[in-house]
């Protein structure tokens, strides 16, 4: 069923994201106030770059092992991905 499968993703992202709140503010309450705005932007930047050079990254392993391309190395690194 579709809209129950909906339903049930938009629960899981729901989920997903409830560590970001309580993650910021308690970065705010260990900083000092005059660095708040510094620790928080150094944060988002630093999980920004590393959550997205994750495909990146895996391309280049992929392509030093010659398998980029070949059923197998889509395999390999979707089970490298989902940590399998």
């Amino acid at each position: 069923n579709f809209v129950l499968s909906m339903v049930f993703l938009g629960l899981e992202y729901i989920c997903a994201e409830n560590w970001f709140g309580p993650t910021l503010s308690l970065l705010q309450g260990l900083v000092p106030q005059n660095r708040q705005g510094t620790a928080s932007s150094l944060f988002l930047f630093v999980g920004a770059i590393l959550g997205s050079s994750g495909p990146l990254i895996l391309g280049l392993v992929l392509d030093s092992l010659g398998t980029a391309g070949t059923a197998e190395g889509i395999r390999g690194g979707l089970l490298a991905a989902s940590g399998g």
